[in-house]
Formats: structure tokens, C-alpha cells, sequence
């Protein structure tokens, strides 16, 4: 490992430390917060193809705080036979992947202690599943979840937001590879159009 290779770390890794002691002061425990992200890697690119608004995300994740300890919990692929669910710190969702580029950070609203202590619940519940991440967009209730249907599943559990659907119509390189013509799903995106999520910062890498 070079000198400048580990100075790159360093720093980097420093920043990234600050931003944590950054966003801890400004996350309220009793409240229950999204994470996205914007990266520079072929499902990212793929995900950014069916946003429904004028951002560039291509992966969420929904997060709490408990005991000063901030938790995001999201589906992301693994090479391993446990399953997609991971429930990570401020540091390893943003540092997990070093083509990361983009972030932000949003509170909703409406959340309560109640929602959060229900979240907290359901996920104890989801840890104990073999959920893996769904390529094909299934659309319909199995052990399978892309990072957005995710979070709208967790969120309609705790009823704090029932997520809508947006249709549209395949091309066809994507028709042939998920095997429809058309296609129901949840935006990474979708959130940002609505007056209960409100964006408190933005993070770039």
C-alpha cells in the first residue's frame, strides 16, 4: 500500500467520520428516516432508468436510532446464502461500495416513537427470514425484495406510508429479460414527490 493509497483512506475515511458525528446531531431518535444513494455501478445505472422524479438515487434504505446507535436496514446483493437483508451503520451503507458518489438524508415527518419501536419490531422479525434481493421484479408476496419494495413493505407494516405503483411499458431488451411487457413497481425515487418526507442534507463522496 502506497503513500498516497493510504492518505486517500485516511482522509477519507476522516471525512466520512465527521459526517456520522454530523448527522447523528441532527437525527431525532423518535423519528424514522430513508437513506439513498447514488453510485457509479451497472445496477445503479439501471435503477436510476425507472426513477419517476429528477434525482439520480439508485438505492434506499430505511434507518433508526436507538440508543445513540443510528441502524439502516435495506436489501442489497450478497454473495452469500444468508440472504440480502442488511442492517448497517452510517458508515458501512455509505462506504460499502467505493463507486458511491451521492447521498441524502430524509426524515419522515410523520413518524412517531410508536413507528419507530414498530419498525424496530418487524425487522427482528425480517432478520429471521432468508429474504434475498429480487432481479426480476417480481411483484408479488415471497421472500424476494428490490431495495424500494423494501422499504414500502416496512413502511406499510408500521403504518406510516402506503407506497404507490407506477406502471409503464417495458422495451424490449427489458421485456425479454424479466418475461413481461409491462411493469408495476416502486421507484427508488418515489418519495420525493410527497410533503411528508422532507430532505434534511445532502452528502457528497
Amino acid at each position: 500500500m502506497n503513500l498516497r493509497y493510504k492518505l486517500f483512506v485516511y482522509f477519507s475515511l476522516f471525512n466520512l467520520s465527521c459526517n456520522v458525528n454530523e448527522y447523528k446531531s441532527l437525527l431525532n431518535e423518535d423519528k424514522v428516516y430513508l437513506f439513498f444513494r447514488e453510485s457509479k455501478t451497472k445496477l445503479g445505472y439501471i435503477a436510476q432508468l425507472y426513477n419517476i422524479n429528477d434525482v439520480n438515487y439508485s438505492h434506499v434504505g430505511i434507518g433508526v436510532m436507538e440508543n445513540s446507535n443510528l441502524f439502516i436496514s435495506h436489501i442489497f446483493p450478497n454473495d452469500n446464502s444468508k440472504g440480502d437483508l442488511n442492517i448497517d451503520s452510517y458508515e458501512a451503507f455509505f462506504w460499502e461500495d467505493e463507486d458511491i458518489i451521492h447521498g441524502t438524508v430524509i426524515e419522515i415527518k410523520e413518524s412517531n416513537h410508536k413507528h419507530k419501536q414498530k419498525i424496530l419490531t418487524i425487522l427482528k422479525d425480517y432478520k429471521n427470514k432468508n429474504i434475498f434481493f429480487d432481479k426480476k421484479f417480481g411483484g408479488f408476496k415471497d421472500e424476494n425484495y428490490y431495495c424500494s419494495e423494501f422499504v414500502c413493505e416496512i413502511l406499510s407494516e408500521a403504518n406510516l406510508f402506503e407506497c404507490p405503483k407506477t406502471s409503464i411499458k417495458l422495451d424490449p431488451i427489458d421485456s425479454k429479460f424479466l418475461n413481461k411487457d409491462s411493469l408495476s413497481y416502486y421507484p427508488v425515487d418515489l418519495y420525493f414527490r410527497y410533503d411528508n418526507f422532507k430532505e434534511i442534507s445532502k452528502l457528497k463522496f
